[in-house]
């Protein structure tokens, strides 16, 4: 069963015209608008395969190939990685064994795929890119390897990346870069990718040494709000209150207009309004009321004026 069917076929190989033509797209109002005047659409467990037997109701949903989707208008995906200990190498996999199929085998051909189609759209609104580090089954246990995470990251997509010390800068902290003077503007942050850490358990307490430094990372951790660290949020439930109000702080927010394979129209609505800058879903009926010609939505707790073909 796919369930990322949106039709309007869009051709993913372009010859040395198209390129130069997406090379040189400029957009009149990148100088004012910022990745979070916009929202995107994403996918849960974006790599995801349903398993050959469909015991379990909630995974049988298939995504195609990560290019595909950013073609389609995604700018969001969610990735789970698990340390394969026959092959010694970072995979990606929802379960191992258990629900292990997925359309990028290794963590690096997920990054390869994304890296090959930034470089053919390099005007593309900032991709968003959550890492879930799995270690429910101790064989496969990530948490030693995430150096390794992150190493892989840095050497595929190195100069497309926003780490947290590129957001932080001169400020005292990541908290205060945010809250003082926001996410870049487009002319700055188009192009790139950004990584954020979907755990708060031991692997983050790993990556962060105790939360106490990522002056060397890639990728943004989930903290709480007034953690040095804030930056980026995941309100998976957008009817949790609080979230707007992070919004209009300048946090980037993701949360899911859809879960368990349920389509309700009002919390998709809802993921919308509460302004949320990524609002992840695996229904058909979600992905159905994507506007693939403009992808990207003006924010309603954004910037006044903004139109979607300002940010695309």
């Amino acid at each position: 069963m796919v369930l990322f069917l949106l039709g309007a076929c869009v051709s993913s190989g372009l010859d040395d015209t198209s390129l130069v033509q997406e090379e040189s797209r400029t957009y009149e109002h990148d100088s004012e608008l910022r990745i979070t005047d916009g929202q995107v659409w994403g996918t849960h467990n974006s790599y995801h395969i349903a398993p050959s037997t469909d015991a379990i109701a909630e995974w049988n949903y298939t995504h195609p190939p990560l290019d595909e989707q950013l073609t389609q208008g995604i700018r969001q995906f969610e990735i789970d990685v698990v340390f394969d200990p026959e092959r010694e190498e970072i995979v990606v996999q929802h379960i191992p064994i258990l629900d292990d199929q997925s359309n990028c085998d290794r963590f690096v051909d997920c990054l390869q795929t994304i890296r090959d189609w930034s470089d053919a759209h390099p005007w593309h609104f900032p991709i968003q890119v959550l890492v879930e580090p799995k270690n429910e089954v101790a064989a496969w246990d990530i948490t030693d390897h995430l150096d390794e995470v992150d190493e892989q990251i840095r050497s595929i997509l190195g100069d497309r990346l926003w780490t947290p010390a590129m957001q932080q800068g001169d400020s005292s902290s990541l908290r205060n870069s945010v809250l003082e003077d926001g996410w870049p503007t487009l002319d700055i942050l188009r192009g790139h990718v950004v990584f954020a850490l979907l755990d708060r358990g031991d692997p983050q307490s790993v990556y962060t040494r105790e939360l106490t430094d990522i002056s060397d990372r890639v990728m943004f951790p989930l903290v709480d709000s007034e953690h040095d660290f804030a930056a980026y949020f995941l309100r998976d439930d957008p009817f949790q209150d609080g979230s707007s109000e992070l919004v209009e702080q300048g946090f980037l927010i993701r949360t899911r207009g859809d879960a368990g394979l349920v389509f309700e129209q009002q919390r998709l609505d809802k993921a919308f309004a509460i302004g949320a800058h990524a609002i992840s879903v695996d229904t058909q009926e979600s992905l159905s009321q994507m506007n693939i010609e403009h992808p990207v939505s003006c924010n309603p707790l954004g910037v006044l004026g903004c139109l979607p073909s300002h940010l695309e």
